[in-house]
């Protein structure tokens, strides 16, 4: 779980860093499931939401490690925008350790 966690922040922060292409992992067990393209519009939105809501990538803060996230960046279909969400917050977790919303792309999880 937290190998495939680290897989997903490390495409994401890859597609950000570049604007490029975005491999949105399902947490399927055999990897890359699907694909998602992103511009830098919505790269820059997602460093923004990541910044402005003092978010995580990867391991939690030490003060966030025995607890739920409140929120988390996600973009919940291709053709959706890019959200900060509470609502959203366990479908993404659902999807960062099962796979269970294939088209889900997570971000970062916040307090």
């Amino acid at each position: 779980m937290v190998r495939l966690f680290k897989v997903l922040v490390a495409t994401s922060i890859v597609g950000l860093l570049l604007g490029g292409l975005v491999g949105t992992i399902a947490a399927d067990r055999f990897g890359v499931v699907d694909v998602a393209w992103q511009d830098d519009a919505d790269a820059l939105e997602v460093t923004a939401l990541i910044a402005q809501h003092d978010c995580w990538q990867g391991e939690p803060p030490l003060a966030h490690r025995d607890r739920i996230p409140g929120h988390a960046v996600v973009r919940p279909a291709p053709n959706q925008g890019v959200v900060y969400s509470a609502a959203l917050v366990s479908d993404a977790l659902e999807h960062v350790v099962n796979g269970a919303h294939r088209k889900m792309t997570v971000y970062a999880f916040c307090p």
